[in-house]
């Protein structure tokens, strides 16, 4: 019965520490937003629960890491802000740079129009409330998917269980998604699987988490297009003309092939960036 549980190091079982994560944050999430809709009524509750849910995700994972594994938070990725703070950058520009090529190449073809002026941005203070929300989110889902995950999973000394277990999970997850499709799944875990390539090459969360923060934040409240399905506030309205399998229709760009082909451009990327041919210590 106790090998259910526990790994021949007499260590808590990968999978259990994930579970109990997830059922904490699901528990807690579902406590909170049932007394917020008590005590608040019809009030807009998403804008709370929107970044309360990250905050409460985050702290989960620390404390769980704390309280298992009992090592420093550099061991998940959380390096000091001083020796990260390049690589968040890096990851930043990189996820501002992809998103626009996708812009930029879906404007040319035609398949999006601009229901505004390049010149005529349309700024809404709500934009500042979307991006501290992408902030947290891009922390909470790289710490929980890429830092722990990954990290926990090293217990089972198969690589390949460390790189696709979390990346299938993360694509998952959005199944639920208005108007997701094969494509869709496919490059969420494709862009899920070139954030755990930036955290193996880096041994740091910081990169991931600057990619995926722009990525969404660009791609949905600059440029107009749907999130993963989800529509957000915008300072251009970048409007579909043509529903294909290149733009991925009313899903946005992450359900199309140029996104596929973008990811692919990530990958190649990042291993330049991060020394070529060089080792990583991740799996040491």
């Amino acid at each position: 019965m106790k090998k259910i549980f526990l790994n021949v190091n007499n260590q808590l079982r990968s999978g259990w520490k994930i579970s109990l994560v997830l059922t904490t944050q699901i528990t807690m999430i579902s406590v909170i937003y049932v007394i917020l809709t008590f005590m608040l009524g019809d009030a807009p509750i998403f804008l709370i629960m929107g970044i309360l849910q990250s905050i409460i995700n985050i702290t989960i994972v620390l404390f769980m890491w704390k309280v298992f594994d009992k090592k420093p938070y550099s061991f998940i990725g959380i390096t000091s802000i001083k020796e990260g703070y390049k690589q968040l950058i890096i990851g930043m520009f990189m996820g501002i740079i992809s998103i626009s090529f996708v812009f930029v190449i879906l404007l040319m073809m035609g398949d999006i129009k601009l229901e505004n002026s390049l010149i005529e941005p349309n700024i809404n203070p709500s934009i500042v409330y979307y991006f501290v929300l992408f902030i947290f989110v891009g922390i909470s889902e790289e710490l929980f998917s890429r830092g722990y995950c990954m990290t926990v999973l090293k217990q089972t000394n198969k690589r390949w269980i460390v790189l696709l277990l979390p990346a299938f999970v993360f694509s998952v997850l959005h199944i639920n998604n208005p108007n997701i499709e094969f494509i869709g799944l496919l490059n969420i875990f494709l862009i899920g699987l070139l954030f755990a390539y930036m955290f193996i090459r880096t041994c740091s969360i910081w990169m991931p988490i600057g990619y995926h923060i722009t990525w969404n934040f660009f791609q949905g409240n600059v440029y107009g297009f749907e999130v993963s399905g989800l529509e957000v506030e915008s300072i251009y309205n970048g409007k579909l003309v043509t529903s294909n399998l290149l733009n991925g229709g009313l899903f946005g760009p992450e359900g199309g092939l140029l996104v596929t082909g973008i990811i692919i451009l990530g990958f190649i990327s990042v291993y330049i960036i991060t020394g070529g041919g060089r080792k990583s210590e991740f799996f040491y």
